[in-house]
């Protein structure tokens, strides 16, 4: 059950918990998309595990505007606070300061619409490739990646009735940057052992 509420401070359980839930959501959510059946097996794998921490991180993000907790909201009513001295785990690298820089206040300040939300959410996993693809999964990648942009600029254009051109290419530019700023938080799993022995989607049989 995912309860995003963070009424309480985690402990390090809770941060494993997220961690292993939210995988699972990330798995029968990317498995739903159509075009995420166009590749290959090897590319499904290569991609899903690239993405799968901007995903966790683009997913807590909403979830600490909507709850308004000072941390990270985790998906069981906890949260991993901003305070270091409330931390279970010392936020050496400071990912929660960089969340709250790089996604939750351009968020909150770009207030972004439910349809944008799912698009952006969609483009996070299909912003960029990894050279463990194939050159034609790549392909595929970079044409689903373009059609997502289009259908962010239509959805602008017709239920945000925002028609400037320059507008919409500064709005789109911006929120292209924040989805792209994500991969510079891929920092969790390298901070806890028992997150990156969980990584791996081949031993999962999910894809």
């Amino acid at each position: 059950m995912i309860t995003p509420t963070g009424s309480t401070i985690a402990i390090l359980s809770d941060t494993t918990h997220d961690w292993k839930r939210c995988f699972v959501l990330y798995s029968d959510w990317i498995r739903a998309l159509p075009d995420f059946q166009l590749f290959s097996p090897a590319d499904k794998i290569a991609l899903a595990e690239l993405r799968y921490p901007a995903f966790h991180w683009w997913l807590v993000a909403n979830w600490t505007i909507q709850t308004n907790c000072d941390g990270v909201c985790y998906c069981n009513g906890t949260y991993f606070p901003k305070d270091p001295s409330l931390q279970c785990l010392f936020d050496q690298r400071k990912c929660v300061e960089r969340m709250f820089s790089l996604l939750v206040k351009p968020l909150k300040e770009m207030n972004i619409s439910e349809g944008e939300r799912i698009l952006l959410g969609i483009l996070t996993i299909f912003c960029s490739d990894t050279n463990n693809m194939s050159p034609e999964g790549r392909q595929i990648l970079r044409k689903i990646r373009s059609r997502y942009i289009e259908a962010l600029r239509l959805h602008l254009i017709h239920r945000g009735g925002m028609e400037n051109e320059i507008e919409l290419a500064t709005r789109i530019g911006s929120q292209i940057l924040m989805i792209a700023s994500i991969s510079l938080m891929n920092c969790e799993v390298n901070e806890i052992p028992q997150l990156r022995s969980f990584s791996s989607f081949s031993m999962m049989g999910k894809l």
